[in-house]
């Protein structure tokens, strides 16, 4: 018969499901002869009919008679099924040792191998016994293929040692009813090794436990301590890891057969459980059971650990209450003391309000001496100072009831000395001393402070000029009442004063009476609102004044180093620049008969005014008239040896100071310049300094009109100095002008309605003969002098 090739629809069945495809059986040849086996044919298939057995040949297929099987297995008392049992009960079926709940040979760990013929540790002792009873050449011919007895066929002795066995169906024969109907494969033995069996036969003894057995042996059950369960609970909560980070973290765990998704790492410690097919194959294995079995584990061991917290708490508790009992027992015996020394102490202070109104201040202050000196810590602690207070307050207002701060400032020191140490005692809290205040300063107001404030009320600043009892008071009295004495009672006293005060009828200046309180160093500040009054009481003053008058010198000078320097420059400027101006105005240069009353006059100033302005009003009303007369006399051909004499005189009644003024020293050069044209002119040798002798008296008619200043810029303020006494604009620009800077209004800016004025690189601002300087965004006050400094 030939075989066809093409591709069937069983050929696209099989490629779809190869577990249908039907395949050869394992025959007896194939087991003896192996690869030398005849090829199958179809007389070789066996027939589904009734007449052939299991090795016969197929003598014709009869498809015309009905389906039929062949039984299997093997019948009782042959010979192949005895040696197939008897192979049956050398193989040993040991499970591991592990606990009873997982006992049992694993597929994955528990040793089981497949082990071929040859290489087993136990051979068929029976193979090959047919051999006793019959005679063929299968044995002679497998002895030429290299079989060897009591080894595996093949080259390498892999071959099988026994027959295929076929196995009989269950039931009735249902095919695939019954499960797998695969025949164990007897090479697949439990490989173990020797040390090993004993422990797996024992585990499969103990396996087998369950069952009621007569005359069994004791279980031998594994036992956990108390300290196991706790450790193994405390691991598996803890891990090692620090949960309040890795709880946050989320962990998708595939080592598994499923995928796990944890809350954190600490949840990779706990026991993944294990699958019904997963792990070794079990002897004895019922979920519900093991389940149950687990759970009351489980729910024994959270007893444990939960009894194990109950123990920890009332430890603990019992350890907090002991402590607590040790600290109030502590809190009691301190009570107790105090208790003890109060009542001595309550003594003292019953017998001292008792005889209050009796008492003098020396017993009062020797009673709170021994508290203060013996029970210092409890004087502390229940502020006996404020009871001091209380009681010492009307026998201290008694003891200085007649006393008189005018006669004796210093009466009654030594006694509140001391019960200042007594009223103000250390380490006071903050929140005591805000609510309940200060209990010596309590006691000054109380008892101290009416006879002083009496005493103040019929004081008179101008009165006591020489050894001012007030002012040896709050000396003396530095306790802390110093700064209110001065501030409630002496302050408006001195402002009382200093209203009422004229300087052009009182015979005391009033720097008299006000510079002394200058040397009480907090009191100096607060006598700047005075300087406001006496300033505007001297300017009233100075309105009638002439130069000639000493007293508004006298009266101004001591307030040099109390005003601030552009203050005192502005009150200078604006009241007694204007009178010199006038004086030098009038006064007359005569070589015959000179006058120099109103130059002293002026020069006694120069000490006070600024530079600037001194050299500003030499400039417009003394050198011009200087020079004039000057160029007069030497067009007149006089005495050459005269002139320097009469030059060097003026020169030195100039100042030192305004002599080194720029304007000054131009002025005095011209003069030695006109000198040296007229000898020049005359032909004359350079004259020596000649000895000084008297000027002739030159007529007032032949002294021409003195000239404008030389070198003026502005033919107006030119005339501005000439027809009139200068503003304090004027004297600013002629400074600027001395100085070589810019002054200059600013087009368009004003300061409080007042013009702007650009001087040098600052701008400035005059408002009633006070210079403002521009500090960024603020105006600020300024002295002409500190303003040519900061210009320059």
């Amino acid at each position: 018969m030939v075989e066809r090739f093409e591709v069937t629809d069983d050929d696209y069945r099989d490629a779809l499901d190869p577990t249908s495809r039907k395949r050869r059986k394992f025959t007896k040849d194939d087991a003896i002869y192996g690869m030398w086996a005849d090829g199958d044919s179809d007389e070789d298939k066996p027939s589904f009919g009734g007449g052939g057995g299991g090795g016969k040949k197929n003598r014709g297929a009869d498809y015309s008679a009905p389906l039929s099987f062949v039984s299997g297995g093997v019948k009782e008392g042959s010979e192949k099924g005895k040696n197939r049992v008897h192979d049956e009960d050398e193989v040993s079926f040991v499970s591991s040792p592990k606990t009873p709940k997982t006992e049992g040979s694993g597929k994955r760990g528990g040793g089981k191998a497949k082990t071929f013929a040859g290489l087993g540790m136990e051979m068929n002792k029976d193979f090959g016994k047919w051999e006793k009873n019959t005679k063929g050449i299968g044995l002679k011919l497998m002895g030429k293929m290299g079989f060897k007895p009591g080894q595996g066929l093949g080259k390498e002795g892999e071959g099988i040692t026994k027959p295929i066995e076929v196995v009989v169906r269950k039931g009735k024969g249902a095919i695939g009813a019954y499960g797998s109907e695969k025949v164990r494969d007897p090479r697949e033995v439990d490989v173990e090794q020797p040390s090993v069996q004993p422990a797996r036969r024992a585990a499969v003894q103990q396996s087998k436990q369950w069952r009621k057995k007569d005359g069994a042996d004791v279980p031998n059950y594994r036992f956990r301590t108390v300290e196991e369960v706790l450790e193994d609970k405390e691991s598996k909560v803890a891990g090692g890891w620090d949960t309040s980070e890795l709880s946050k973290v989320k962990v998708i765990d595939m080592t598994g057969k499923e995928t796990r998704v944890l809350s954190g790492y600490h949840a990779m410690h706990t026991q993944r459980d294990r699958d019904d097919d997963d792990g070794p194959e079990r002897i004895f294995d019922v979920a519900e059971l093991r389940h149950n079995l687990d759970l009351l584990i489980d729910l024994s061991e959270a007893r444990i650990v939960e009894s194990n917290k109950k123990l920890e708490y009332e430890k603990n508790l019992a350890a907090s209450l002991e402590d607590e009992q040790k600290v109030l027992t502590e809190d009691k015996e301190r009570d107790d003391y105090h208790v003890g020394r109060l009542n001595v102490v309550f003594d003292m202070i019953d017998r001292l309000v008792a005889n209050q109104d009796t008492m003098s201040l020396d017993d009062c202050l020797g009673i709170f001496n021994n508290l203060y000196d013996h029970h210092q810590e409890d004087y502390r602690s229940f502020e006996f100072d404020q009871l001091a207070a209380a009681i010492v307050s009307p026998i201290m207002a008694r003891y200085l009831m007649h006393w008189d701060p005018l006669v004796d400032p210093t009466f009654a020191m030594r006694e509140i000395i001391e019960w200042r140490r007594l009223l103000e005692p250390n380490q006071r809290s903050f929140e005591v001393a805000r609510t309940t205040g200060n209990p010596f300063q309590n006691v000054l107001w109380t008892a101290w402070m009416p006879p002083v404030r009496q005493a103040v009320l019929r004081w008179s600043p101008r009165s006591f000029v020489d050894n001012d009892p007030i002012l040896r008071l709050v000396k003396a009295w530095d306790h802390g009442m110093q700064d209110d004495i001065l501030e409630q009672l002496v302050l408006p006293r001195l402002i009382a004063e200093t209203e009422a005060w004229d300087p052009t009828v009182d015979p005391v200046p009033i720097h008299h009476w006000i510079h002394p309180w200058l040397e009480v160093q907090s009191f100096s500040s607060r006598l700047e609102v005075l300087y406001g009054t006496i300033r505007q009481k001297l300017s009233v003053a100075l309105t009638q004044w002439k130069p000639i008058d000493p007293s508004a010198r006298l009266m101004v000078e001591p307030w040099v180093d109390v005003f601030s320097p552009a203050t005192l420059e502005q009150f200078l400027l604006r009241n007694i620049l204007p009178k010199l101006h006038e004086v030098m105005e009038r006064m007359v240069i005569n070589p015959r008969s000179q006058i120099l009353d109103p130059w002293n006059w002026t020069m006694e100033w120069s000490k006070l005014m600024p530079v600037s302005a001194m050299a500003a009003l030499l400039e417009k009303h003394f050198f011009p008239k200087w020079l004039a007369v000057l160029d007069a006399w030497l067009a007149r051909n006089p005495d050459m040896e005269e002139i320097p004499n009469w030059y060097s005189g003026w020169k030195g009644m100039i100042p030192e100071k305004l002599r080194e003024h720029p304007s000054v020293q131009e002025n005095l050069t011209k003069a030695l310049i006109r000198m040296a044209g007229a000898i020049d002119d005359d032909d004359d040798e350079p004259l020596s300094p000649p000895t000084p002798a008297p000027l002739p008296p030159m007529p007032q008619q032949q002294q021409p009109p003195p000239p404008p200043p030389p070198l003026l810029p502005n033919p107006g303020v030119t005339l501005g100095y000439i027809n009139s006494a200068p503003t304090f604009k004027d004297v600013v620009g002629r400074r600027a002008e001395e100085l070589g800077a810019i002054f200059m209004p600013v087009v368009g800016k004003n300061y409080h309605g007042k013009q702007v004025f650009r001087f040098g690189s600052q701008n400035i601002s005059i408002d009633r003969d006070v210079i403002f300087v521009q500090r960024g965004t603020n105006w600020v006050p300024i002295g002409l002098e500190e303003l040519t400094r900061s210009s320059l």
